[in-house]
């Protein structure tokens, strides 16, 4: 006989008045004390309940096979040992149905809090938005400065000192709702454009500078000579000159809270007061659009800098040039002589990479619209402009620009509808069609009788446009170093 729990043959037979099965005493004595039942049924089970078998071991003197292991005997074993294997099956059955149910319970009370916590957030972006509504009054607006910095905001950022990368992120999301709210859109309605001067300034200096550029958030005209930047207020019409303690200024840079970052070799020197030595020569510098952070590119790096020390160093496989920061403040974009990389300035990861048609890279620009990067660049025998969506990571548009011209720059206009480049042959003028989602040269108004001389700027922000109904440039002439500014409008119907 088979024991129905162990399989094993049975020495002290025992039988279950419930199930009729049979079994070796210890191991049901064993299973009662356990579990109380009978584990063939499952029904209810007491020890004194068993009745005892005694075993008969009689063999044959002729060599007969023994009663244990005759036929009969192994049919019994087996119909009980299969009884056994169904009663184990059946546990288990019931087993994996209570850790159904658990799970089920379990994974309903995650949904129910996964719910929960929607909403709450959900609540709490509302009530943020509200607040943020509600603090931007009336009464602060009428505190905005004459450059349309909200003074209050300009005392926190002096006060709390030197920004940092965790700052990153919620200017980001400051900056974006600006834009977003901004909705800067073309003025013009034909591609039939000319130019009217609205102001033109004689030596607006007063003294000879190398280089000129121009900021149009602030409205200022940033020109270099020697070891001095100087900086024409186009709105007050004064001229501020910062001595940079550098011997020369190779490069400057000057970001929307009025700080000048002026290079030279591994030397940047700041108009705060602040200054850096890096360890290899400075290719490139940026700054951030709304905080005081700057990104420098080197030989084999780029470097997040606050003015006052090295907040992150990221080592590059090859050195990064012509870098530019997106308009949101959390990307930066720079040409590694081959692909224009994309980058946190937050983690230093890359994003995305670009391949560039030409060797030669000008420029790099992100367009006011947020959602293009622009980048010219140049051969012996061919000029472009290319268009890279950056929700898509691909080439939207390239324009060809003629082949024998040298190509100096490119400006976007804060609808990111009109392109300007300019070239040693001239300008030429590019709109962008909704419809063909393509760009078209068109004449450009800045040839008309060769009255702009000079280098061109743009010189309408976003909220200019929006305002004024139209676009301005400035020029700036560096044989009188007159300086001029001039309104884009529609061409009359003659």
């Amino acid at each position: 006989m088979i024991c129905a729990i162990s399989g094993e043959e049975i020495t002290d037979p025992i039988v279950s008045p419930k199930s009729g099965a049979v079994f070796e005493r210890r191991y049901i004595e064993n299973y009662i004390n356990t579990n109380g039942t009978d584990p063939i049924n499952n029904e209810p089970l007491k020890i004194d309940e068993l009745i005892p078998l005694k075993l008969e071991t009689n063999t044959t003197s002729n060599g007969d096979i023994s009663p244990a292991i005759s036929v009969p005997s192994m049919l019994s074993r087996i119909q009980t040992e299969y009884e056994a294997s169904l009663a184990e099956i059946s546990q288990l059955r019931k087993n994996v149905e209570s850790l159904k149910e658990e799970l089920s319970t379990s994974l309903y009370r995650q949904d129910a809090a996964i719910n929960i916590a929607t909403k709450a957030i959900k609540e709490r972006d509302e009530a943020k938005e509200a607040l943020e509504k509600f603090s931007v009054s009336g009464k602060r607006k009428a505190e905005a400065d004459e450059n349309g910095v909200d003074v209050e905001q300009k005392k926190q950022r002096k006060d709390s000192g030197h920004d940092s990368i965790n700052d990153v992120h919620a200017a980001r999301d400051e900056l974006f709702k600006l834009h977003k709210a901004l909705k800067v859109k073309s003025p013009y309605q034909s591609d039939k454009l000319t130019i009217v001067d609205e102001n033109l300034k004689d030596d607006v200096f007063g003294s000879h500078v190398d280089r000129v550029q121009f900021h149009p958030s602030t409205k200022v005209l940033i020109g270099t000579h020697k070891n001095e930047v100087l900086q024409y207020d186009v709105k007050s019409e004064k001229v501020n000159v910062w001595k940079s303690g550098l011997k020369t200024v190779g490069h400057v840079v000057y970001n929307n809270n009025g700080i000048v970052a002026a290079v030279i070799g591994t030397k940047v020197s700041f108009s705060n007061g602040d200054s850096l030595t890096t360890k290899r020569k400075i290719l490139s510098i940026t700054g951030h659009p709304s905080l005081n952070l700057f990104v420098i590119t080197t030989a084999g790096n780029w470097l997040m800098t606050n003015t006052k020390e090295i907040l992150a160093t990221h080592p590059t496989d090859s050195d990064f040039t012509k870098g530019e920061i997106h308009g949101d403040g959390e990307i930066f974009a720079a040409y590694d002589g081959d692909e224009v990389k994309l980058m946190s300035i937050v983690s230093g990861e890359e994003l995305a990479s670009y391949k560039v048609e030409n060797k030669h890279v000008q420029k790099i620009s992100f367009a006011a619209n947020g959602y293009w990067l622009l980048v010219s660049s140049t051969s012996d025998s061919k000029n472009s402009i290319q268009v890279f969506d950056l929700r898509k990571n691909v080439e939207v548009n390239k324009l060809e620009l003629p082949s024998q011209a040298h190509v100096d720059k490119f400006i976007i206009d804060p609808s990111s509808s009109l392109i300007v480049v300019e070239a040693d042959s001239g300008y030429s003028t590019y709109s962008y069609l909704k419809k063909s989602r393509s760009w078209n040269e068109i004449e450009s108004p800045f040839q008309s009788g060769n009255r702009l001389k000079g280098e061109l700027f743009l010189f309408s922000s976003g909220e200019d446009v929006v305002n004024e109904g139209n676009v301005k440039f400035i020029s700036y002439n560096s044989e009188n170093g007159s300086c001029t500014i001039t309104k884009l409008t529609e061409e009359k119907a003659k």
